[in-house]
């Protein structure tokens, strides 16, 4: 199996390729492998500290405000929804939550005008309230 190459992306940081030249059942071993390893190496314990974060911010009356780039976008997207609609039970009011991905217009917008760094923070204070996650 071929190495992992590595390229720069923002400065202090690198982000790890897959590697070239592997059979489509190669491939998906490696990408199985990897993604297993990510499982765990997940804080349980901070995940459950996030959930009852959300539950208070939605026994109060909050939202949740979930951002991301790339697939990460896809994924904040997909999880605004979920906390929307079902995710596992019926609630009787649905939680609040946005993805402040979907809006092109403003993402565009305060990319051209202001720098493509801050698309999500002038959303926040724009959308954003005290107590919201």
């Amino acid at each position: 199996m071929s190495p992992n190459k590595i390229r720069p992306t923002l400065p202090g940081r690198t982000h790890v390729t897959g590697p070239g030249g592997l059979s489509a059942a190669e491939f998906a071993a490696w990408y199985r492998d990897r993604s297993l390893e990510q499982w765990n190496a997940l804080d349980l314990r901070a995940i459950a500290k996030l959930a009852d974060w959300i539950v208070a911010a939605h026994k109060t009356g909050r939202q949740v405000l979930v951002m991301g780039n790339g697939g990460s976008a896809a994924d904040a997207q997909h999880m605004a929804a979920e906390m929307v609609g079902r995710m596992l039970v019926e609630r009787k009011k649905p939680l609040a939550a946005v993805a402040l991905t979907t809006d092109t217009s403003a993402l565009t917008a305060i990319g051209n005008d202001y720098s493509y760094e801050d698309i999500f923070s002038l959303q926040l204070r724009a959308l954003g309230r005290k107590g919201d996650l």
